[in-house]
């Protein structure tokens, strides 16, 4: 092995030599194939969530929707490793409680929309709308969990839930991110890629108000790159670092149940891809307890998708 890479692939096998249990990796294995499969083949986010478009009734379904596979994961994990006192622990379900409140208030609010009628010029609407709409994690995410984090946390965890370049090393997640690479290629080819990439296409704004694609489409990447920073922060930072205070490395699976569920709505691949993605960073975030190894391979993957996005969209018009 590469001595760049050598620590995390020694992270993956101390966690499997430590912490592998056949019965719940078959459990929780089959019942994220059996979700994944009902949502995309009978529409399942789009009867319970999406169906409440921009009622209050959607939070309580969102707190459902998320916490039903965390809940799933967690007992399953506390059943096959016989670690249900972990979970009596004094503040543990506040904790979680606080976590799948913020993600359900950040996955129900709408309001990027009417504000960005009110702040951008009508050509720009849909523009800010997505600009806006990029911004959300810094608002549901940076804000409270830094609130939280100052009041509760401050003083025995010295970092910001893992925004910290202690024990840091960038090189093997550049690596992985070229060993991807191919993969996210292939992937845009699918059908259903194209229907949810790019972001956006810039076009009849820019002419209108004289803007340059380059500075419309910069913008909008940037902010779309700071959304995952902020999602990184939230998942791999407070749902694992954070847990992992009662819970310890069997704060992962829990957080790889619902970091699948958040991708429904997007291509299929996408949702299985996350649940790999989301374990092996949650493996490297525990042992590194630093999320900028995740932050450098979503910001990577993200723009990849985009690029491939835009590069379909430019070859077609040829």
């Amino acid at each position: 092995i590469q001595a760049p890479m050598k620590k995390i692939v020694c992270y993956c096998l101390q966690f499997w030599k430590e912490e592998f249990h056949a019965g719940l990796y078959l459990t929780l294995g089959v019942f994220l194939a059996l979700a994944i499969w009902a949502n995309y083949e009978f529409g399942i986010k789009k009867i319970l969530i999406d169906s409440r478009n921009k009622e209050l009734t959607q939070i309580p379904a969102y707190l459902l929707f998320y916490g039903f596979p965390y809940l799933f994961a967690l007992f399953a994990w506390a059943y096959c490793t016989s670690n249900w006192s972990r979970l009596r622990q004094t503040g543990f379900w506040g904790y979680l409680l606080f976590a799948l409140l913020l993600l359900s208030v950040k996955s129900w609010f709408y309001y990027h929309q009417p504000l960005a009628i009110l702040l951008f010029l009508q050509p720009a609407w849909i523009w800010g709308t997505e600009l806006l709409w990029n911004m959300k994690s810094s608002l549901f995410y940076l804000v409270p969990l830094l609130g939280f984090w100052w009041i509760v946390d401050r003083k025995t965890m010295p970092s910001f839930y893992g925004l910290t370049k202690k024990n840091f090393e960038a090189t093997p997640y550049f690596i992985i991110l070229l060993a991807v690479a191919p993969l996210i290629v292939i992937a845009s080819l699918q059908p259903d890629f194209m229907r949810s990439y790019p972001q956006y296409v810039p076009g009849s704004m820019e002419e209108a108000l004289g803007w340059s694609p380059w500075v419309s489409t910069g913008l909008l990447q940037l902010f779309y790159g700071l959304d995952f920073t902020f999602v990184e922060l939230f998942f791999r930072g407070f749902v694992v670092i954070g847990m992992a205070r009662w819970l310890g490395p069997g704060a992962i699976l829990p957080m790889v149940a619902v970091y699948c569920f958040l991708h429904f709505g997007k291509p299929a691949g996408e949702a299985i891809a996350s649940v790999f993605g989301g374990y092996l960073l949650g493996i490297f975030v525990f042992y590194s307890r630093s999320i900028l190894g995740g932050v450098i391979l979503h910001w990577g993957v993200a723009w990849l998708m985009e690029c491939s996005a835009y590069a379909q969209i430019l070859f077609s018009s040829d």
